[in-house]
């Protein structure tokens, strides 16, 4: 049987290189090379084989013909427009345009044929910017990851007096619960709770950013007994003795409104737009809770909102 190649990266591998390049005095693009020349290397791919495959995945549009997409250096660019760096600002579908975020004042502006961006000057093939557009379009068969841009997350940062505004728009009760999630919060790992009273009130600030937690997430918090419990409330049952995990499988795989059945957990990430200011928001409701706040600080953690709310 024919061994199949995938020359692009998976969400996940993204996400890794990302996390890499927030460590790491790389750049993307020597991240993204590194990858392919390794994929190249370990596979022993000759160059008309990585251009044969990539024309499987990515079609002939506007006036690029499908050969182009194969070489090392384009596939560099549309592993890069996969990434959440290269979320466009707006797109225009009816017309096939779209804005990306620059390093200046004056984002790019990008279509299937062409790009304002430096890359695309210079080279005149197609840049990132395009391959995204084309991404976003359904041209090309990939999924993106959607983001913040870098510049964007530089320029259009949510001040400090507009964070505290939008703090204090809240009851002292849950102005202190904001403070006590705070410090848990980062831009690229989420802190994931159940949904309560509590964070029911704070799901409009835009400080915050909530993802909804999937079926199979919330599921694997609970302990054993309490998914028996749950499926005993259900009226189903798998019909024999089942491990944990096989149970689980069991419950994805034979319950379809399972989602609206269990209860609702949501991942809290911090807006990028808002990371640069939280430190300074901290010391402004340390200064005004005064004691109160050493009281929150040393109560008890809201790490508690992570369990499942067991039944049992």
């Amino acid at each position: 049987m024919e061994k199949t190649i995938n020359f692009f990266l998976n969400d996940y591998q993204i996400k890794e290189i990302e996390t890499v390049l927030n460590r790491e005095k790389i750049t993307i693009d020597e991240a993204i090379i590194a990858f392919l020349k390794t994929i190249v290397h370990q596979h022993k791919i000759p160059s008309e084989v990585m251009a044969e495959h990539t024309m499987k995945k990515i079609p002939t549009f506007a006036n690029w013909d499908s050969e182009l997409h194969g070489d090392v250096e384009q596939l560099r660019r549309i592993t890069s427009a996969k990434m959440a760096k290269t979320t466009p600002q707006s797109i225009d579908k009816e017309n096939q345009t779209a804005f990306f975020p620059s390093s200046g004042e004056t984002p790019y502006f990008t279509t299937l044929e062409n790009c304002t961006c430096i890359d695309f000057a210079r080279r005149e093939l197609p840049c990132k910017h395009i391959y995204r557009l084309a991404m976003e379009l359904g041209i090309i068969e990939e999924t993106a990851i959607k983001g913040i841009n870098k510049n964007t997350i530089q320029t259009s940062q949510i001040t400090e007096e507009e964070a505290i505004m939008e703090i204090e728009k809240f009851p002292q009760d849950i102005q202190i619960f904001i403070m006590k999630l705070m410090p848990l919060l980062n831009v690229d790992y989420p802190v994931g709770l159940y949904l309560d009273k509590n964070l029911q009130q704070i799901l409009s600030c835009p400080l915050f950013i909530f993802k909804p937690a999937p079926p199979s997430d919330i599921i694997k918090d609970m302990r054993k007994k309490d998914i028996i419990y749950f499926l005993d409330q259900l009226c189903v049952q798998p019909g024999e003795k089942l491990k944990k995990d096989d149970l689980i499988t069991w419950c994805l795989k034979h319950i379809p409104t399972l989602s609206d059945k269990l209860p609702e957990k949501v991942y809290v990430y911090c807006n990028p737009l808002f990371s640069k200011n939280i430190k300074k928001i901290k010391h402004h409701f340390e200064d005004k809770f005064g004691e109160l706040f050493d009281c929150i600080s040393t109560s008890e953690p809201i790490y508690k909102y992570q369990k499942y709310p067991s039944n049992i």
